[in-house]
């Protein structure tokens, strides 16, 4: 882990092979985080579908706030409407999905565009959970704008700010020629963290990006 400077913005950027657990990872990273009562978090996080036989069936996205509010982002077969575009055997419900997504990436970004350092330094600490910036979420307009203004637009200026209370979590896909994906995986800068995660350091990931988190909110008296 790079060392990153206190009380400065932090963008975690993770990524990984099909099944080593990105998810896994990032939701335990961001319930460590969340027993501090100084922190909260927010976001969504993906999970998958599967019928009682344990076949899987699509997939739903997931408050990170409050697990009860929850969207289908895909469904096998027919799915949602059966028109809808298509991922493999999924159908993507791309216009809940990016409602869902839309209002909690949007309501983040409103919530830390304010430029008074001294109002930021008494806000809980917050830290967004976007997982995933994948193909299916990518089909939305509204999504990808929303994801350009908080990872690639935003993280600057942020950045460069004395005091910052707002810290992203994100998972991206990891094989995409999308210009998006390319762009948030040439991110280089102080407060950037890219992580790549296997089955073997998933567990050890998660205490080391805690740490990460915690001892980079802490801002020099």
């Amino acid at each position: 882990m790079c060392a990153h400077v206190a009380g400065a913005m932090v963008v975690i950027l993770v990524t990984g092979s099909p099944g080593c657990g990105k998810t896994t990872l990032v939701r335990a990273v961001a319930n460590r985080v969340a027993t501090h009562a100084q922190w909260r978090v927010c976001g969504f996080f993906s999970r998958e579908l599967r019928h009682g036989n344990g076949q899987r069936c699509g997939f739903e996205l997931v408050d990170a706030a409050d697990e009860r509010l929850r969207c289908t982002l895909a469904t096998a077969g027919a799915g949602v409407s059966g028109t809808g575009p298509r991922v493999s055997k999924y159908v993507v419900n791309v216009v809940e999905m990016e409602q869902f997504c839309g209002e909690r990436m949007e309501a983040f970004l409103r919530e830390n565009k304010t430029n008074d350092q001294a109002s930021k330094s008494q806000m809980r600490k917050t830290l967004f959970l976007l997982d995933e910036v994948g193909k299916m979420e990518l089909f939305s307009h509204r999504f990808r704008a929303a994801a350009r203004k908080l990872l690639v637009d935003g993280h600057a200026e942020e950045a460069c700010a004395p005091v910052s209370r707002a810290h992203v979590l994100c998972t991206i896909v990891q094989k995409s020629n999308d210009p998006l994906v390319q762009e948030i995986r040439g991110l280089q800068g102080p407060h950037i963290e890219h992580v790549q995660v296997t089955t073997d350091n998933r567990e050890a990931l998660v205490s080391e990006l805690s740490q990460l988190l915690l001892e980079s909110s802490d801002a020099p008296a």
